[in-house]
């Protein structure tokens, strides 16, 4: 509710307290205990009292059965539409429903809210493990069918530990970089020829425009009279509408009509694309939780002086680029032991992805 109501002070305490509280490794007895953990107030102490003893959370209950955050709630849940979207949908157009989007919005919304209304019902569906790591390998199969050596981490909630997902996420790269350069757009195309994807909603090969230098976020780019759009975080990166093809009688089904609707439940899927000297970067972001990143990036920049995000990590004094991945080691053989040393370059014991798991 914090987030659709604009409450960004609320959202940073209560993000901080959720993931004080699912981090902390043994079970919880008392509100006492609650106290002690970083971030977490008497509010929150009395919270998990609630909790405990009940089995709700009135405030929680009450927020669930307000019409209003529901259509909020609603609205937000749209593809490409966001919390801010989703409050001007409802207080200054007066929309109360996907209708009135349809209806009264449809020629003013980009074509990834478009999609978005269209399978809205489809995108709510969660994804479950096995057919997340079936949509990876055929990303990965691709990958390697356009360019040999290639390897790829699915990151997000999935490598995480969570059951379903809501979206797949994946990170391809390959040790040789001149591989990498507008790979993205060739393993799209190889996806697309198998049929898996009905619709690209945004191909970006800002990185690889640029031969995939590491563009410093404010030094070089200043010098050289360049956008500062271009210079951080700007991975190669596809995000496509993902189907399956097959189906059980799709040859019966084709042949009694050329136009049968294919029953297969309609994926979101984003493929990023890192040169290697960054991809311990990239599967670092890309796979931990929100307040794990954004405490990660406070970290780096109070302690360290440094700039960190799934593009690599700069100096804040000059925005050159820094190397923790290969230096006197040489090239990490894997993507893991590339994140690995993202860790140890910043001076943070490893954590697991599972320990990442922060909202």
């Amino acid at each position: 509710s914090r987030i659709l109501t604009n409450d960004e002070v609320g959202v940073r305490a209560y993000s901080t307290s959720i993931a004080s509280l699912a981090a902390y490794p043994h079970s919880i007895s008392t509100a006492e205990e609650v106290l002690h953990l970083p971030g977490c107030s008497e509010r929150i102490a009395a919270l998990w009292q609630e909790f405990n003893d009940t089995g709700h959370i009135g405030a929680v209950d009450d927020i669930d059965n307000d019409p209003e955050m529901q259509t909020l709630n609603l609205f937000y849940e749209i593809w490409g539409v966001g919390p801010k979207g989703a409050r001007d949908f409802y207080y200054r157009k007066g929309w109360r429903d996907l209708d009135d989007v349809v209806e009264f919005g449809w020629n003013n919304l980009s074509r990834v809210q478009q999609i978005g209304v269209k399978y809205y019902e489809e995108f709510q569906q969660k994804i479950p493990r096995d057919e997340v790591e079936r949509i990876g390998a055929v990303i990965l199969d691709a990958a390697n069918r356009v360019a040999p050596g290639c390897q790829m981490t699915i990151v997000g909630g999935h490598r995480r530990g969570k059951p379903e997902s809501g979206d797949v996420d994946v990170v391809v790269s390959h040790p040789d970089e001149k591989v990498t350069l507008y790979l993205v757009q060739r393993i799209v195309e190889e996806i697309e020829r198998q049929e898996w994807i009905t619709h690209t909603l945004l191909l970006s090969t800002a990185n690889s425009e640029r031969n995939q230098t590491p563009v410093s976020w404010k030094g070089d780019m200043a010098k050289t009279g360049g956008s500062f759009s271009v210079g951080f975080d700007t991975l190669d990166k596809a995000l496509v509408v993902w189907q399956d093809p097959s189906w059980p009688t799709r040859e019966e089904d084709l042949e009694a009509d050329a136009r049968a609707k294919n029953p297969n439940v309609h994926r979101r899927v984003d493929i990023i694309v890192s040169p290697w000297r960054t991809v311990g970067c990239a599967v670092a972001g890309w796979t931990s939780g929100t307040t794990f990143q954004r405490d990660l990036r406070r970290y780096v920049k109070k302690v360290l002086g440094l700039k960190f995000d799934s593009s690599g990590v700069r100096r804040r004094d000059d925005g050159a680029w820094v190397d923790l991945e290969g230096g006197e080691k040489g090239k990490a053989p894997d993507m893991l032991t590339a994140e690995k040393r993202v860790f140890e370059g910043l001076s943070l014991e490893w954590r697991e992805p599972s320990e990442r798991c922060t909202r």
